[in-house]
């Protein structure tokens, strides 16, 4: 199957054509949206076992911290990294209430 794009430029019409088949493509695009999805489901199990590695909270799992805490740290600037990439995460599970879907996580997948 050939797949062709019509582009119109300055009133001139350009064809291209590339062989492919929609079967491939569409595996592909699926391919692509399971990875993600294992990726992600991995990142929420580590995110659920992961531990304040310092401070006044040192040792406290990141979903546990006091709502406070972490607003200052949005307030702040989260640090740089993973970790400030997971307390912006938490912040935001905070900030709509979704602290148990995390909870839940954490118990029901062992520490990675």
């Amino acid at each position: 199957m050939n797949i062709k794009l019509s582009v119109r430029a300055q009133s001139r019409t350009y064809i291209a054509s590339c062989p492919s088949t929609a079967l491939g493509m569409t595996h592909s695009i699926r391919h692509k949206k399971l990875l993600n999805l294992e990726q992600d489901q991995k990142q929420l199990i580590k995110l659920a076992h992961t531990k304040m590695p310092f401070g006044k909270y040192e040792g406290k799992y990141l979903i546990d911290l006091p709502e406070y805490y972490v607003v200052w740290y949005s307030n702040k600037g989260f640090p740089k990294g993973e970790l400030g990439e997971q307390l912006q995460l938490i912040y935001e599970l905070k900030l709509n209430g979704l602290e148990e879907l995390i909870r839940n996580i954490k118990k029901r997948h062992p520490k990675p």
